[in-house]
């Protein structure tokens, strides 16, 4: 019988635009890799309401699609009663991340779960 082993790595992704899709793949693959983790499961999370982790094919003209259909969904200069602070200008982000299947990350020892201003 073999033990449970847990590995965790902290990956950054900068990004720059407002909706922005990143193939992350090959990043977690190499997780896996460098681990020498043969046997088990991954899981991937972000601490942000305003980002998500999906399955999807990268298909370019897909990827297009869905750019868009999230730009239409919320878009960014739309009149958000949340943007009324003058300090805030993410409301748009939050309304399109609320479209998307929420999934607590699991916390390490000392750590929060999510986001301080959440």
């Amino acid at each position: 019988m073999s033990a449970t082993v847990v590995h965790t790595r902290i990956l950054s992704l900068p990004t720059h635009a407002p909706i922005e899709l990143l193939d992350i793949t090959e990043r977690v693959a190499a997780v896996v890799r460098e681990a020498r983790i043969v046997d088990g499961f991954v899981q991937v999370f972000v601490r942000h309401t305003t980002a998500a982790v999906r399955i999807q094919e990268d298909e370019p003209l897909l990827l297009d699609d869905l750019r868009r259909f999230l730009a239409g969904l919320a878009p960014a200069d739309a009149d958000y009663g949340h943007n009324d602070f003058r300090v805030r200008n993410a409301s748009h982000a939050s309304r399109r991340a609320a479209e998307r299947p929420l999934a607590l990350p699991p916390a390490a020892p000392g750590q929060q779960r999510v986001c301080a201003d959440q």
